[in-house]
């Protein structure tokens, strides 16, 4: 494992091999947290090359925080791409144009 304080389910989430996976869960509950391990996994456990990850979250800051994550995990900056996306659309669904916390994120790779 790479370090970071998980839970059962969160390891489980880290460490699951069968292909992609989707992360729910409500805001504070460590999705942030374990989708940046999980990618430190598959660099480190899996054979995957940074630069053939695509993370997607829906603001800037997210990115940023994620891109600052995964580099403390690899001890270097990663060559993964980090991307915010549809972040007025994301207001727009859930409601609340004032909706700061993001609550769906994903790790594309192939």
């Amino acid at each position: 494992m790479i370090g970071i304080p998980l839970n059962e389910a969160q390891r489980q989430a880290v460490e699951f091999r069968g292909g992609p996976l989707l992360v729910l869960a409500g805001a504070g509950s460590g999705k942030t947290r374990v989708l940046t391990a999980r990618l430190g996994h598959l660099v480190t456990h899996g054979g995957i090359p940074p630069y053939r990850i695509l993370a997607v979250t829906f603001t800037n800051r997210a990115a940023q925080e994620m891109r600052r994550r995964v580099a403390d995990i690899l001890g270097q900056d990663p060559s993964t791409r980090f991307r915010p996306a549809c972040c007025a659309g994301k207001r727009r669904c859930s409601g609340s144009p004032h909706s700061s916390r993001s609550t769906t994120k994903m790790i594309v790779w192939h």
